[in-house]
């Protein structure tokens, strides 16, 4: 698959769903925080299609034929947040800060003063619950999961998207962090901007009466904090099976703001090789009689027929046994879009509205069967999107890796 840059020249509009027109006085259109799979996914196939023959003067049939081979045949994987060097080549990968953490307070001086700076890293994990107690989860398997102590109020400013290496670090070894430095951690990628638009009048150069609205977009630079000052050219990466893509400005996302697609030498896969190799090590370490633990981190939204569940735990894998021992997830996210295939509706029509696991959910893992299974289910899961849906899969949900995870559970702290 090839690596493909997309970098925004605009702020770049991926609009949230609510309805908008510029006919209406002080409307406003609202990015998204960053673009679903099925946003870059829809690009890469657009432009797939029209170097293919185009869509234009076709039957409806044949337009539809187009879109279901593209569908089948073309895989997409992303987006990843990335930073660029000054050649506008990948500098560094920014990936989606992972659910099982939490960012507190370092503790006051002798002045009162609490670092803005700095922040206590602290590892959530599934707890173990009192023989009397009971929870509301799905499952009598399923447990909470938390940290058995308290050190502080969270951090105002955790970065939400986290550099790659110190990603790596929390996958193979979550336990060897602590006291952090905020800037060196990560940041919260791209930022909104708002523009203010008016409509004129050519003849008196004066504004039309209730031609006036906003749009709120994605500014893809990031503006360094003392001591790191200066700012950062960010992009959305890609690798797809595509091969009639070219490097080219092209309008894309809300408004047909123009962006710029070049090819990209870096794979994620090699970044990421020495990371898999320690997380295979520490699984294999991780085995109690024929059972194995590890984490899965998803890098991008999943949709799961289950909910938050995956569709493919608890299932009667004749090779590998697979158990959901804990999940730690934040508000699912909603997707929809319109379907531009004219054979179902002459302009097409909206998809159904769809909920997802959101990107940084973790799950906590117990794989039973032997140790050769074990490690080919983890190699089919390590980069690859784990949607049940294969179509899903084939429009960039669920991309995911893998983290180690002793399969022990900490005690929790109960106060009578």
């Amino acid at each position: 698959m090839q690596t493909w840059l997309i970098e925004p020249r605009d702020p770049l509009i991926v609009r949230d769903g609510r309805p908008f027109s510029a006919d209406i006085a002080g409307a406003r259109a609202t990015s998204l925080d960053f673009p679903f799979p099925s946003t870059t996914t829809g690009g890469v196939r657009t432009r797939q299609g029209l170097a293919s023959g185009g869509f234009g003067n076709r039957p409806p049939e044949e337009i539809g034929r187009l879109i279901t081979e593209l569908k089948e045949k073309v895989t997409v994987c992303g987006p990843l947040l990335v930073a660029l060097d000054g050649d506008g080549e990948i500098n560094d990968w920014l990936i989606p800060a992972p659910n099982d953490v939490l960012f507190c307070n370092l503790e006051p001086d002798a002045k009162g003063y609490v670092p803005n700076d700095r922040a206590r890293l602290i590892r959530l994990s599934p707890l173990q619950m009192p023989d009397d107690s009971f929870t509301n989860l799905p499952s009598k398997d399923l447990v909470p999961v938390g940290t058995w102590q308290c050190l502080g109020k969270p951090f105002a400013d955790a970065p939400r998207y986290w550099r790659l290496e110190r990603f790596k670090g929390w996958l193979t070894n979550p336990q060897a962090c602590g006291d952090v430095g905020i800037v060196d951690w990560g940041h919260d990628g791209p930022l909104k901007e708002t523009r203010t638009h008016v409509g004129i009048l050519p003849a008196s150069q004066t504004a039309i009466d209730g031609a006036l609205y906003q749009t709120r977009g994605l500014e893809f630079t990031h503006q360094g904090k003392p001591p790191h000052v200066g700012g950062q050219r960010l992009a959305l990466a890609i690798w797809t099976t595509a091969e009639k893509l070219f490097e080219a400005l092209v309008p894309f996302g809300g408004e047909r703001r123009l962006t710029h697609w070049r090819r990209s030498e870096k794979a994620i896969e090699v970044e990421f090789s020495e990371c898999n190799k320690a997380v295979v090590e520490s699984i294999k370490r991780s085995r109690e009689g024929n059972s194995y633990f590890c984490r899965l981190v998803l890098l991008t939204p999943a949709h799961f027929t289950n909910g938050f569940s995956p569709g493919w735990v608890g299932t009667d894998n004749p090779d590998v046994a697979i158990e959901l021992r804990g999940a730690a997830i934040n508000r699912a996210q909603v997707v929809s879009g319109w379907d531009f295939d004219r054979t179902k509706s002459k302009h097409g029509q909206p998809k159904a509205t769809r909920r997802l696991a959101p990107s940084g959910s973790v799950y906590f893992l117990k794989l039973t069967g032997p140790e050769t299974k074990v490690l080919d289910w983890c190699a089919k899961m390590w980069l690859h999107c784990v949607s049940d849906d294969e179509q899903d899969c084939r429009d960039g949900f669920g991309l995911s890796a893998l983290g180690t995870w002793s399969g022990k559970y900490e005690s929790a702290e109960v106060k009578s």
